[in-house]
């Protein structure tokens, strides 16, 4: 998906996706088939990027400008594998830019 937006002209802001290894799960964070491309963030106890945004596992966030969570969209619930969730969250995502 991030390789379709970024191939996107016309946004009004770009699009980054991200992926976060949550807290403990430092040991193989690279096993997410097919993500290899995307920026890897390790939370801490520190930062606690988790707990932060009141993300569950395998939350999609988006955030504002300001860091600030404004949508969540969960893929455990909402599978990408199915062409109807990944449009739904292609679309969520392509409003959040054109806003």
């Amino acid at each position: 998906m991030q390789r379709e937006f970024s191939a996107m002209s016309g946004l009004r802001r770009p699009i980054a996706i991200n992926i976060v290894a949550a807290i403990g799960s430092e040991s193989n964070p690279t096993g997410l088939t097919g993500m290899e491309t995307l920026p890897l963030v390790l939370d801490s106890t520190m930062v606690n990027v988790q707990s932060n945004w009141m993300a569950a596992i395998r939350d999609v966030v988006i955030l504002d400008e300001t860091g600030t969570r404004q949508f969540v969209y969960n893929l455990t619930s909402h599978n990408l594998g199915e062409a109807m969730y990944y449009d739904e969250l292609k679309a969520e995502l392509l409003r959040w830019a054109n806003r």
